[in-house]
């Protein structure tokens, strides 16, 4: 058939899906050559273009077939998920990172976003809204309550926005894009009902390479989800995203060796595709191998990262790491620029700031981050209840080891904020922000010289998600060579490499190992490190 039923059909997905998208685009050419006013072909073009990401050649398309039908809902609704296209990318990609690969703005994250926008990004969120509502009323009763959940999913909304796909399945049981829809916003709720929803999608549309890739990214086994991404290879023309997502499977699953491999492969054969930089910085830091991750990221920013605040967010924090509090605090910077309401480059910021000597503007920064962050509203209001006393004590923080003892405290206080009975996700937001406070001790008892309270914050210090298994032998060598003790830090480093540590350029980078680099520890170390495990 000519036409098909775009929003809601199996069968149209199947269409594009099952067929390589570069060959769906050149078919269609020649359709539009031999019959420009082909409507459908208008429409199927415009769909076609906007996973390749041709997204002006898919915006010509979509406004040409407004052209010839301007009330049609397929060409309307192209037009509008051109508008939502542009509307993230003015978002900037700043987005909560895990380390899978993947990107997602949460329910918090989305409205603290929204809250934040500039009127140029309100004005572009609004004539979306008015699109998607005018839309919404000329609709069937399933296609608008699909349409309705969109736009409460674009807000942030995203209970609503499950009600909604709800609403819609019961019109319409078979409602594909109402089914996907659901289990996208099930993927940032609740992750088990989303294997389970991504599975059946999985079921109806076997040979859509792109939802296998999805159904990867949630699978919670390793063998699972490659399996997943072997099925998907075969259905691409070119294997590069399934290596892609391959990869980024692996770091999920604590692999980083195999991952650094797959990346840098990628990188020498597609060298102008940013993602494949950030895995390899990614896997390079996880592997400690730091002089590597540093090219990485450099690399990444040159192929379009500097775009990014994630990626100035990453500079700031590998600055930071190196002792450069100057250069972080340009970079996290740069970061909360693009990204005001994101708590990850505030925080940055603020704990930049106080280890470079800038403590008043570091706390309220601090302070910004937790008010953007996950905590309920409960703990935020304690927080903005102690608020003006703090800053009024930050005026008498005159050294680093003061300052240390003042993030102590805000943690302190976060913890006794925390009811006994809190759910478990509770617990565990609590429980990062404590850890975050304790880095940021310890990073100020390190430049202090408090050595003894250094070693007494490291155990509470690995931040979640982020810190590898070796970070806290690392630490501990560190300070150790600090102190001119060579043997003690050789030691720690050990300990580091049996945890997975697999480089010295950690060590190499950081300014606390100037003296233990000249020494025969090092030089022995080397020889070891050199050696295959």
């Amino acid at each position: 058939a000519r036409r098909a039923d775009l929003l809601g059909s199996p069968a149209s997905a199947t269409l594009l899906f099952a067929a390589e998208l570069e060959d769906a685009r050149d078919r269609l050419r020649d359709a539009l050559r031999d019959d420009p006013q082909n409507f459908e072909a208008h429409v199927l073009m415009a769909r076609t273009l906007r996973p390749l990401l041709e997204t002006d050649a898919a915006r010509r398309a979509a406004e040409a077939a407004l052209r010839l039908r301007p009330a049609d809902p397929d060409a309307l609704w192209e037009a509008i998920l051109l508008d939502v296209h542009r509307f993230e990318l003015a978002q900037g990609d700043a987005y909560d990172v895990d380390f899978s690969g993947t990107r997602t703005l949460g329910p918090v994250a989305t409205v603290r976003y929204v809250e934040s926008m500039s009127p140029e990004q309100h004005a572009a969120l609004e004539k979306i809204r008015s699109d998607i509502s005018a839309l919404a009323a000329g609709l069937p009763p399933s296609r608008a309550a699909h349409a309705r959940a969109f736009l409460q999913r674009l807000e942030g909304r995203y209970e609503d926005a499950l009600a909604s796909c709800e609403a819609a399945l019961a019109e319409d049981p078979h409602l594909f894009e109402a089914l996907r829809l659901r289990a996208s916003i099930l993927a940032a709720l609740r992750r088990p009902e989303a294997l389970a929803a991504h599975r059946v999608l999985s079921s109806v549309l076997p040979e859509d390479p792109f939802l296998l890739l999805t159904l990867a990214d949630l699978e919670d086994s390793l063998p699972a989800g490659m399996l997943a991404i072997d099925r998907a290879e075969r259905l691409f023309s070119s294997p590069d995203l399934a290596r892609y997502h391959r990869a980024t499977l692996l770091l999920r699953f604590d692999r980083p060796r195999e991952a650094a491999a797959i990346a840098r492969a990628l990188t020498r054969e597609n060298p102008l595709y940013g993602p494949n930089w950030e895995v390899l910085h990614v896997a390079g830091y996880l592997l400690g191998d730091w002089e590597e991750a540093d090219a990485a990221l450099v690399s990444w920013g040159e192929q379009g990262g500097q775009l990014q605040p994630i990626w100035w967010s990453v500079a700031g924090s590998r600055h930071a790491e190196m002792g450069r509090f100057g250069e972080a605090v340009e970079a996290f910077a740069r970061a909360v620029e693009m990204a005001p309401g994101f708590a990850v480059c505030r925080w940055g910021l603020g704990r930049s700031r106080i280890l470079n000597g800038e403590v008043a503007r570091g706390v309220e920064d601090l302070f910004d981050a937790v008010a953007a962050g996950n905590l309920d509203d409960r703990a935020r209001r304690a927080l903005e209840a102690q608020r003006a006393t703090m800053e009024k004590s930050v005026k008498k923080l005159k050294t680093p080891r003061e300052q240390a003892k003042f993030a102590e405290g805000i943690a302190f206080l976060l913890r006794m904020s925390l009811a006994e009975d809190a759910p478990p996700e509770r617990t565990e937001q609590y429980g990062a922000s404590i850890a975050t406070l304790h880095n940021l001790a310890f990073a100020l008892y390190e430049k202090a010289g408090a050595w003894k309270d250094a070693l007494r914050l490291i155990p509470t210090a690995s931040l979640p998600g982020v810190d590898r298994p070796w970070m806290p032998d690392y630490r501990i060598a560190r300070i150790e060579a600090a102190q001119g003790r060579a043997a003690q830090a050789a030691q720690a480093l050990r300990a580091a490499r049996d945890r997975g540590m697999e480089s010295l350029g950690a060590v190499r980078g950081h300014p606390a190992f100037a003296a233990f680099l000249k020494s025969p520890e090092h030089a022995e170390l080397e020889k070891e490190f050199a050696e295959p495990r």
